[in-house]
C-alpha cells in the first residue's frame, strides 16, 4: 500500500511531493531529549521532587552564585536571607511554642520564641583581665552600640571598675560593678566553674581576697606553662612581657596573653591556633583556685548577687543543686549563641529553684565575638537590674 507524503517534523519545513529523478537528501536534525523519568522520585511523589535541590554544572556557578565545591555544596537557594558573618545566631527557641508562666517569684519568660531586645549587658571584659579593650574604651563602645546599662565583670579583679565608672557617668550610662570568679565545685576534671557577682562593693576586703588567691594560683598556672614552652617549644617568654610591668598579685595573667605574644612573633597564626598547638588544657597545669562556698560568700559580703555564669550541659548536671545549696540567687540563662534545647533546660532549673535571670554577651573584643550591641538581652533581664536597686 503506497503511503502518502510524509509530515513535516518539528522544526522541519514542508516538503514537496517527490518528482521524476533521485529523491533530495533529507537535511539531518537532532533528535529530540528523551525524557527518562526517575524512578525513585517517581515514587518519591512531586512534593519530593520539587524539594531535591538542582545540580550545579562543573564550572557553573549554581543559582547562589557560589561555584560548586568539593562534595557538591551548594550556595544558598534564590531567596535565601544570607546573614551576615558577624552576627549572632537567633536568640532563643527557633519556633514559637506553648505560653511560659511567669516564674513564681523569679523573672521568667513571656514566651518561647518572644525575644524583645533591651539596651542591657551583663557581661563584659576589659584589659583589667582578658578583654581586648581599656575599661573606659569599652563603655566609649558600648554607649556607642547602644546600650545602657552595661557591667564590667572582669575575671578575677575589680581593677577596672573605677575608670569604667567615670566613663559611664560622663555619657549617663548606668554601669554595674560586678566579678567574675572562678570557683571549684568539685574535685577533678571539669570540677570549676565561674560565678557572677553583681553590684558589689569594689575593693571589699573578703572578695578581694578571695579574687587575690584566684589571681596567684593563676599566676602559678602561668609560670609552669612559660617553663614547659621553654624546654620543649624552645620559646622563652618573660614574665614581664606578659603582665606588662603590674605587680604579680594585682594582675591577671592568663593563657590568652600567651597567645597575643605566640601571634605577635610569628609563631601562629591566630589566638586561636595558638591554643590548640601550645596551650591546650592537656598541655597547661591545673590552676588553684578558691571553694564555690569561698567565692560566694565573698560576693555576698561585698553586697553582690551570685549568678552562674553561662552554665554548660555538664555544668547543670553536676554542679547546680550544689551552688543552690550554698545560696546561689541568679543563673545566667540567656547570652549569645545558646542552643534553644540548652535554653529551654536552663529556664526549667531557673523556675524549679527560683532562681533570677541574667544575660550578656560576654564580649572581650578580640574572640569570634559578636559586634558589641548586636546580642540583644530580652527584657526580662530589666528585672534583674532592678533588683540591683
Amino acid at each position: 500500500m503506497r503511503r502518502g507524503p510524509a509530515q513535516p517534523g518539528p522544526g522541519e519545513e514542508p516538503r514537496s511531493a517527490p518528482g521524476p529523478g533521485p529523491l533530495p537528501a533529507r537535511p539531518l536534525r537532532p533528535a529530540p531529549p528523551r525524557a527518562r523519568p526517575r524512578a525513585r522520585e517517581a515514587r518519591r511523589g512531586p512534593a519530593a521532587r520539587a524539594a531535591r535541590p538542582a545540580r550545579a554544572l562543573p564550572g557553573r556557578p549554581d543559582r547562589g552564585g557560589r561555584p560548586p565545591g568539593r562534595g557538591g555544596r551548594r550556595g544558598p537557594a534564590r531567596g535565601h536571607r544570607l546573614r551576615p558573618a558577624g552576627d549572632p545566631p537567633p536568640l532563643g527557641p527557633a519556633r514559637p511554642g506553648p505560653e511560659r508562666g511567669r516564674l513564681a517569684g523569679t523573672l521568667g519568660p513571656p514566651g518561647r520564641g518572644v525575644q524583645r531586645g533591651v539596651s542591657v549587658d551583663l557581661h563584659l571584659h576589659s584589659t583589667a583581665s582578658d578583654g581586648a579593650f581599656a575599661p573606659a574604651e569599652v563603655v566609649r563602645r558600648a554607649a556607642a552600640a547602644g546600650i545602657e546599662t552595661l557591667a564590667l565583670s572582669d575575671h578575677d579583679t575589680t581593677a577596672g571598675i573605677a575608670e569604667a565608672a567615670a566613663c559611664a557617668a560622663e555619657r549617663g550610662l548606668r554601669l554595674i560593678p560586678a566579678i567574675e570568679l572562678t570557683v571549684r565545685v568539685r574535685a577533678g576534671d571539669r570540677g570549676t566553674i565561674h560565678l557572677l557577682g553583681y553590684g558589689i562593693e569594689p575593693g571589699h576586703a573578703e572578695l578581694e581576697a578571695v579574687a587575690r588567691r584566684n589571681r596567684e594560683g593563676k599566676a602559678r598556672q602561668i609560670r609552669a606553662t612559660l617553663a614547659r614552652l621553654r624546654e620543649q617549644e624552645r620559646v622563652e617568654i618573660s614574665w614581664e612581657e606578659l603582665a606588662e610591668g603590674r605587680p604579680e598579685g594585682e594582675a591577671y595573667v592568663g593563657r590568652h596573653h600567651i597567645a597575643a605574644v605566640l601571634v605577635r612573633r610569628g609563631l601562629s597564626r591566630t589566638r586561636r591556633k595558638a591554643f590548640r598547638r601550645y596551650l591546650r588544657n592537656e598541655r597547661v597545669p591545673e590552676v588553684e583556685v578558691v571553694s564555690a562556698e569561698e567565692g560566694l560568700n565573698a560576693i555576698v559580703a561585698a553586697g553582690g548577687q551570685p549568678v552562674f555564669a553561662h552554665p554548660t550541659k555538664v555544668d547543670l548536671k553536676h554542679h547546680l543543686n550544689p551552688l543552690v545549696k550554698l545560696g546561689l540567687r541568679g543563673i545566667e540563662a540567656y547570652r549569645a549563641r545558646l542552643n534553644p534545647t540548652h535554653g529551654e533546660r536552663i529556664l526549667e532549673r531557673a523556675e524549679k529553684h527560683g532562681l533570677l535571670l541574667t544575660g550578656g554577651s560576654d564580649w572581650h573584643g578580640h574572640y569570634p565575638d559578636p559586634p558589641l550591641g548586636t546580642w540583644k538581652a530580652p527584657s526580662e533581664v530589666e528585672a534583674f537590674v532592678e533588683q540591683l536597686g
